[in-house]
């Protein structure tokens, strides 16, 4: 739960894979719960930065600007919804993620 409720305390997305990556490096060593919650939230924020960044991009455009609130929205939902599925123990993935760590 901590690997995706801490992507919070960052007050930049580009940040928030900081928080997993470390709970992935420290608690997460050995396969299990905790590894596979940490990697699924690394993962995420890895794509969430990409978004934001190629959304960022776009503001010029004036594309980007409804991008980057979308991509802010399905931010917010998606961290409430695996934080509360892991406080329950169940085993959460964030839909439409490219995997990269595990």
């Amino acid at each position: 739960m901590l690997s995706h409720l801490l992507t919070f305390v960052s007050a930049w997305i580009a940040l928030g894979v900081v928080w997993p990556l470390l709970v992935l490096l420290t608690r997460g060593r050995q396969p299990g719960y905790v590894h596979d919650q940490a990697a699924e939230s690394v993962n995420f924020q890895l794509t969430m930065l990409v978004a934001a960044v190629v959304s960022a991009a776009l503001v010029p455009l004036l594309i980007g600007i409804p991008m980057l609130l979308a991509v802010g929205v399905w931010y917010v939902v998606w961290v409430l919804r695996a934080s509360f599925a892991a406080n329950r123990g169940e085993a959460f993935r964030y839909p439409l993620v490219v995997r990269i760590a595990g």
